[in-house]
């Protein structure tokens, strides 16, 4: 016992030492490239790939690269229909040019997903790619090499805690016992041994992108970041490491955050249609428009966008998503000094579309040309010295008003999804931007969202992180407003109407059983606007994700004001009685109602 106890303290300080060694070499870990990278391809591929969401002739709606762990199948059964994986039309160097195309800087593939297939050539298990399917190669070698020669960053996703095809990894718990889970015994057994694989076989890694990792303690994920970078020191490592340690900030599947954290790189991830992996039936994929507006969005809050592909069992990258992918870079060719290298913007939100910088310039991402044809962005501080169109350089009639500046854009924009006004300023200026804390409305801006995350708060009123879905993979994060349970707890939002006019207020927000009926007042420029509580549907919470059926969020009309003279104006929102909390809060949104 004596014998195992030392054992078990010499590894412990041998780990420590490692950890304190590596630490210091971690921090000099190049995160620049990444934080300048702005755009990303996330590649979902698999054995799970060829079967689509179908099993046993049932078709599994949502995300099918959870197919096994949904239909509970049992781990040899699903380990035969590897023979059926059989990608022959699978072209490396044609991927690696999709994504070259589209002006992504970094790919980031499954190397092993939670259904434990191994998509590279594992000596640790069979169940990979080259030993357990016809294919017979390894296409991560041969993504590795295209992308090294074509120059774009080249990263592995690996799930480091579930394993649903062993007996002593997370996740599967329909053929396992949890009890008798050793979970020590896989992750040093078949975890560890396949990432060092991975780090050590395929030449330079950028980035190791680790996904749930369950019940893995702090030290554990400490542990695991020092090893990585023992193997493999400039490899970033993705925030889902675990306990908030990875090289940059990760954000839940199909999240922006409204605030993002300050100072670290961040990543919001989304997939192209709405499973990851391939499915036979998920053809709702997202325009050339949707994924550009994600894309500025995410850059004006000073994030990377990594958008994800599902190829189908072939080795064939969806003909949707490689048009989508190409269309955005060629825009990209055209707009990209307003996405790479850029910052978030350090005035904040506008209506119009969005704001990214860098020392000298800012650039205005017009998603909605304003009806007056004029660009207003307030808190400018620095005296502007040039107004341009990026696509042409053409020059743009700009004034200022204090620290209000107005650009008038021409009648027609050079690209009606997102086209770029570029400012110049003096760069030894940039400390005079400032951030106002009212929010510009105009009938020229169509609707207006006042954010939860932009209110003022009364004490006891708290931002809260809402997750919903309303079918399996469908999973969505808001940010949202809690706490309102008696009229001393309000939520409050300053405003600066630009012109006179009538305008409706809409509220958006979730409410269980509990929460309807009651009374709320929306108060808008002094005058009291009251409203009863609709609910929304059910609450039941399953694994941390509310099922808000039959609806997640509501719009909710409440008033129409009229507005007589341009100024500032106040709005907010109480309950009018003390009870539960009155809603789940999204944003308020004022509309004009011509």
């Amino acid at each position: 016992m004596f014998r195992n106890r030392f054992s078990r303290l010499s590894a412990l300080i041998s780990a420590l030492l490692i950890v304190v060694t590596l630490s210091a070499r971690a921090q000099t870990t190049d995160v620049e490239w990444f934080r300048d990278a702005k755009f990303g391809m996330f590649i979902h591929w698999g054995m799970s790939s060829e079967l689509g969401g179908i099993w046993d002739g049932k078709r599994y709606y949502g995300i099918t690269e959870w197919l096994m762990r949904r239909g509970e199948i049992m781990s040899d059964e699903y380990k035969l229909a590897a023979a059926r994986f059989n990608p022959v039309d699978f072209d490396a160097k044609a991927w690696v040019a999709i994504a070259k195309d589209a002006g992504a800087r970094y790919i980031v593939i499954t190397s092993k997903h939670h259904d434990g297939f191994a998509m590279f050539d594992s000596a640790v298990s069979d169940f990979d790619i080259v030993d357990a399917t016809p294919f017979g190669r390894d296409p991560l070698k041969e993504l590795v090499a295209a992308a090294h020669e074509a120059d774009i960053k080249i990263g592995f996703y690996y799930s480091q805690y579930q394993d649903w095809t062993e007996a002593d990894a997370g996740g599967n718990e329909w053929e396992f016992d949890a009890e008798d889970k050793d979970f020590s015994r896989y992750f040093e057994g078949k975890a560890k041994p396949q990432l060092k694989e991975l780090l050590t076989n395929y030449g330079p890694i950028d980035i190791i992108w680790f996904d749930t990792p369950g019940s893995m303690s702090k030290d554990d994920a400490i542990a695991l970041k020092a090893w990585v970078k023992e193997l493999q020191p400039n490899c970033l490592v993705s925030d889902r490491v675990g306990h908030s340690l990875g090289d940059y900030k990760g954000y839940g599947d199909g999240e922006i955050p409204a605030i993002p954290q300050p100072g670290r790189p961040w990543e919001a991830i989304f997939t192209h249609n709405d499973s990851w992996g391939y499915s036979h039936f998920d053809n709702n994929f997202k325009s050339t428009t949707e994924v550009l507006h994600m894309l500025v969005t995410i850059a004006g809050k000073g994030g990377n966008l990594m958008l994800n592909v599902g190829p189908d069992g072939r080795g064939n990258i969806p003909p949707e998503s490689a048009r989508v992918f190409g269309e955005v870079g060629q825009w990209l060719k055209v707009n990209g000094e307003a996405i790479y290298g850029t910052s978030g913007s350090a005035v904040g939100a506008v209506s119009w579309g969005a704001i990214t910088q860098r020392p000298g310039q800012m650039y205005l991402l017009v998603e909605r040309r304003p009806d007056d044809g004029q660009l207003l962005v307030p808190g400018f501080g620095p005296k502007a010295k040039r107004a341009s169109l990026l696509a042409s350089r053409t020059d743009l009639d700009f004034s200022q008003q204090g620290s209000d500046l107005v650009v008038r854009l021409p009648e027609a924009l050079p690209d009606a999804r997102v086209s770029v006004v570029v400012v110049e300023y003096d760069e030894r200026e940039s400390a005079s931007f400032t951030s106002p804390d009212e929010v510009l409305v105009s009938n020229a801006y169509g609707p207006v969202i006042l954010d939860s995350v932009s209110a003022r708060t009364s004490d006891g009123v708290t931002f809260n992180r809402t997750r919903t879905t309303h079918y399996f993979g469908d999973w969505k994060n808001y940010q949202t407003l809690t706490g309102m349970e008696s009229p001393e707890d309000s939520v409050t939002w300053n405003l600066r109407v630009l012109e006179p006019g009538s305008y409706r207020l809409v509220l958006n927000y979730s409410a269980g059983a509990g929460q309807s009926e009651q009374e709320g007042v929306l108060n808008f420029a002094g005058q009291d606007y009251f409203f009863r509580v609709l609910e929304t549907g059910d609450f039941s919470d399953p694994g941390g994700f509310a099922k808000r059926k039959p609806i997640m969020f509501i719009d909710h009309p409440v008033a129409v004001v009229q507005i007589d003279e341009p100024g500032q104006y106040e709005i907010s929102l109480r309950p009018d009685r003390a009870g539960e909390n009155l809603m789940m809060l999204r944003h308020v949104t004022i509309e004009p109602h011509d």
